[in-house]
């Protein structure tokens, strides 16, 4: 069972999910797998869950060791909860009719779920939704997807099991850069997704190509730390990139620039896995071997003229090599050319010969752009806090969409690939939320919640 979550399917519940009646049910019961149980807020009496059975507000839901359970509301929204967890509907409003009545609070007490969110917080009020995951924090809710955890010890021992298997292929995003410093405006696009407006610390995904404006400056900071400054009217793309921490050596690190020009220097990638590391231009190709260089893309034939400040070009014309340090391989058709510290070559269009050239020209002695290598960027601050094991407190991750992770007064707000970590409210410090460097395994590789078939008919009304 694969758990699908695309556009139609989307359409295909709302379709089906907002036509029901007024006296029908908030929501119903579809899959169920063992032991899971309704505690009718009416009677306060148990009973067995059956797929099908109709849920009220204020009913409490729980799923027994081994068990898992699947809610579908009348808004479309869907949830899995895992064995082991208690979640009660507090409070459900849906009227087709009225959406800025919309209301919908969850909670959960014990365990865990996945999520995918249906009409109400995605019109009339966008904060009608909220999740609060026992007394440790509240989600709020921007029509998303997303995985909440509440962990005590059982989530170390998942993650120690799951150190010894090999970890199942999880479908949630990676944020392989982060936007470290933004002059001007700048966005990101990548296919099946609307263009997105960059901000300070926004993620970066394969895929993703990032465009600056007229006026504008990126500095992007990859997980392995390579540092990239992106100069204004500047294109660029993340085509295929894979790092993990723990196995640098198998890292690859592939971008494409497509007009303007950058600068860079070189992470944990270039270093130990050179022969997997590389810049492309429609022009040319640059392999890298632990470099600091400009990459700048000018008019045909004006390599040695262009001046640094002129009109960004697409890079199909001629391409400038500028290396600070190290050593690169550049290769143009059937063309190769080694260039070491401090020289600099041109290439005049796909296949042209690259050509040492004697003097550094003048679009790169007269960029004013900063150098990657001198800027001073705070990693932890940019992609969050490290954690060896679960601890107990509330987790969030998210697939799709966006969420807010508050305590105490303080909140986080997660994208795609991302997740954050309430402590427990026992927490001798006052507790706070915070982003996590890395989603846990014990999330990403949740085979139950990963795996759970979200039936866009399990909704219709018998």
């Amino acid at each position: 069972m694969r758990l699908l979550i695309s556009l139609p399917l989307l359409i295909g519940l709302f379709l089906a999910c907002t036509s029901t009646k007024a006296d029908e049910p908030i929501a119903r019961f579809g899959e169920i797998h063992g032991v899971v149980s309704l505690q009718r807020v009416i009677s306060g009496r148990f009973v067995l869950a059956v797929r099908g059975a109709a849920l009220s507000e204020g009913d409490l839901i729980v799923t027994e060791k081994d068990s898992f359970a699947q809610v579908v509301f009348s808004d479309g929204s869907q949830i899995a909860l895992r064995p082991n967890s208690r979640l009660s509907i507090t409070q459900y409003h849906f009227d087709k009719e009225r959406p800025r009545e919309d209301h919908m609070l969850l909670d959960l007490v014990r365990g865990g779920l996945r999520t995918i969110t249906g009409l109400v917080g995605k019109r009339g009020d966008l904060n009608a939704y909220s999740m609060r995951l026992g007394p440790t924090a509240t989600i709020g809710i921007r029509g998303t997807d997303f995985v909440a955890r509440l962990c005590e010890a059982d989530c170390q021992s998942e993650q120690r099991a799951l150190s010894q298997t090999r970890l199942p292929i999880s479908e949630m995003p990676v944020v392989v850069a982060r936007a470290a410093e933004i002059t001007g405006r700048a966005s990101a696009i990548s296919s099946g997704r609307p263009e997105r407006a960059l901000f300070l610390g926004a993620p970066l995904y394969n895929g993703d190509e990032v465009t600056v404006g007229h006026e504008g400056r990126v500095t992007v900071l990859f997980t392995d730390n390579t540092k990239l400054v992106l100069s204004y009217d500047s294109r660029f793309l993340i085509t295929n990139y894979r790092y993990d921490r723990a196995q640098p050596q198998n890292g690859n690190f592939l971008v494409n620039l497509l007009r303007g020009s950058l600068r860079t220097v070189t992470g944990v990638i270039g270093h130990t896995n050179p022969q997997h590391a590389g810049y492309v231009t429609p022009t040319a190709t640059v392999g890298i071997r632990g470099t600091a260089f400009d990459l700048r893309c000018v008019p045909l034939g004006a390599g040695k003229t262009a001046p640094a400040n002129g009109p960004a070009t697409d890079c199909d014309q001629t391409v400038v090599v500028s290396m600070r340090e190290g050593a690169t391989l550049i290769t143009s058709g059937e063309n190769t050319l080694a260039l070491g510290s401090g020289q600099s070559a041109t290439i005049d269009g796909p296949g042209g010969v690259p050509t040492v050239i004697d003097a550094t020209p003048p679009s790169t002695s007269g960029d004013t752009n900063p150098l990657p290598e001198q800027l001073n960027l705070d990693y932890a601050t940019l992609y969050g806090v490290a954690q060896s094991q679960p601890e107990s407190g509330a987790y969030a991750a998210v697939f799709d969409g966006s969420i807010s992770l508050s305590q105490g007064g303080q909140e986080v707000i997660l994208g795609p690939g991302e997740a954050g970590f309430a402590p427990s409210a026992d927490t001798p410090n006052a507790p706070v939320p915070e982003e996590l460097l890395d989603v846990p395994p014990f999330i990403r590789s949740d085979s139950l919640l990963q795996n759970f078939d979200f039936d866009p008919m399990a909704c219709v009304v018998q």
